[in-house]
C-alpha cells in the first residue's frame, strides 16, 4: 500500500488530500502525490505529477537507451 494511503486511510477532505499531495510533490515523491490530486479532486495536479513521474523515469532510462529516453521524454513534455 502506498504512503499516501496509509497516511490518509480516514481522510475524506480534498482539501486535506490536495495539501498532503503538495507535500508529496514537493519531496519529488510523485506517484503518492499523484493519489492524493486524485483523491482531492485536483485533475490538473494529477496530470503533472503523471508528466513529472514519467520524466524522472526518462532522467533514469538515459542511462540505459537513449532513444527510450527520447520517447518518455516526448511523452512527458505532450502532458505539460
Amino acid at each position: 500500500e502506498s504512503i499516501c494511503g496509509m497516511f490518509l486511510a480516514t481522510a475524506s477532505s480534498p482539501e486535506v488530500w490536495q495539501q498532503q499531495g503538495g507535500e508529496f510533490l514537493q519531496r519529488k515523491q510523485y506517484w503518492n502525490a499523484r493519489l492524493c490530486f486524485q483523491r482531492a479532486g485536483d485533475d490538473f495536479n494529477e496530470r503533472l505529477c503523471n508528466a513529472l513521474e514519467l520524466e524522472h523515469e526518462a532522467d533514469k532510462a538515459s542511462v540505459g537507451t537513449l532513444q527510450k529516453a527520447k520517447e518518455m521524454y516526448v511523452r512527458a513534455a505532450t502532458m505539460f
